[in-house]
């Protein structure tokens, strides 16, 4: 009896650990629709944990990694509704809506002790959600985009967007809204405008972000040419908070990048991309790919956007089957 009890725990652990590995959490678009999906680190065991006819995007894992937090468009073809912050347990059951807005949600960022969510409304202002009162607190009202929290819980660190399509650089506030200072500045040598995705490392002493350099372009329309800015290299880099050291990633500068996020605790980078093509011809699909800063070599997981990391191997469940806990079944078969 005691032997086939060992073998029932030791078969289940097994089941356990591969159905718990999940550490990246992403949104994949097909079928005229997005859903978020689960994986592990070298991209593998994907699975889909929400399955709806709306557009979910932009996922993160709370820092305990129970819980992810995203952004939906209910819009159908019938309906009109703007995207607002939803959350929902790491096996995509227990779905909430967390803010409530008609002005539609473009982005978000978890405080560093899972309380709080900063989210920010299109070309509006920017709130705090207080996820166990649910109280919601203005903290601003410029043009915000792409926030991220520091380790801390003192300072957000944001994309500018106050000139609207002009310049974009990184600024930083504390987490009430007070002291919004320039992180990032214009580099007119290099036509450096935009900066985008920061995100702090998990030591709170660098920040992960993408720049892009404009080039010059010649329009033509019959004898007439136009020369203006257009897209031109994409850099990703790595810069100290405070002394201004930088690192640049030896990845290709034709690569649009679309997220940028931390993984094993700072050693590797997850980022997701698509090919830019100069000559207009259709976008190649967006791809997530880990990047290590020790070998600086690029791996390719899987297509899809806006990837998130999170520390330890997480209880995720294929959608229609229960997550199950180890400790529940160490103590169903062993009675401990």
């Amino acid at each position: 009896m005691s032997s086939l009890r060992t073998i029932l725990v030791v078969g289940l652990l097994v089941l356990f650990i591969e159905n718990s590995n999940a550490k990246i959490v992403f949104s994949l678009y097909q079928n005229e629709n997005s859903n978020i999906y689960v994986m592990d680190d070298d991209g593998e065991n994907m699975r889909q944990i929400t399955d709806t006819p709306y557009y979910d995007k932009i996922p993160y894992w709370s820092p305990n990694g129970k819980r992810i937090a995203f952004i939906r468009n209910p819009s159908l073809p019938d309906q009109r509704r703007d995207t607002n912050v939803y959350m929902m347990h790491a096996d995509g059951t227990g779905v909430q809506q967390v803010s409530d807005t008609d002005f539609g949600i473009i982005d978000l960022a978890f405080s560093s002790d899972g309380k709080k969510i900063a989210f920010t409304r299109r070309l509006s202002a920017q709130y705090v959600v207080d996820l166990e009162t649910g109280e919601v607190r203005q903290i601003s009202r410029s043009h915000i985009n792409q926030l991220d929290w520091s380790p801390d819980g003192k300072q957000i660190i944001y994309v500018n967007d106050d000139h609207q399509f002009i310049d974009k650089h990184l600024w930083m506030m504390d987490a009430n809204g007070d002291n919004p200072h320039a992180w990032t500045k214009p580099n007119p040598e290099r036509n450096v405008r935009y900066h985008s995705y920061p995100r702090w490392s998990p030591d709170g002493k660098k920040i992960l972000y993408c720049e892009l350099e404009l080039m010059p372009v010649e329009i033509k329309i019959n004898d007439l040419v136009i020369n203006r800015m257009g897209i031109g290299h994409f850099n990703y880099l790595i810069q100290d908070v405070d002394e201004g050291g930088m690192q640049r990633l030896d990845i290709p500068n034709n690569w649009y990048c679309t997220s940028l996020a931390w993984m094993d605790e700072g050693r590797s980078v997850l980022f997701s991309a698509f090919e830019y093509e100069r000559d207009r011809n259709p976008h190649h699909p967006t791809q997530i790919y880990k990047y290590d800063l020790t070998s600086n070599l690029y791996t390719h997981l899987t297509e899809g956007s806006g990837a998130d990391w999170h520390e330890d191997a997480l209880s995720v469940s294929p959608i229609g089957k229960k997550s199950v806990r180890w400790s529940e079944i160490k103590k169903a078969y062993t009675g401990r």
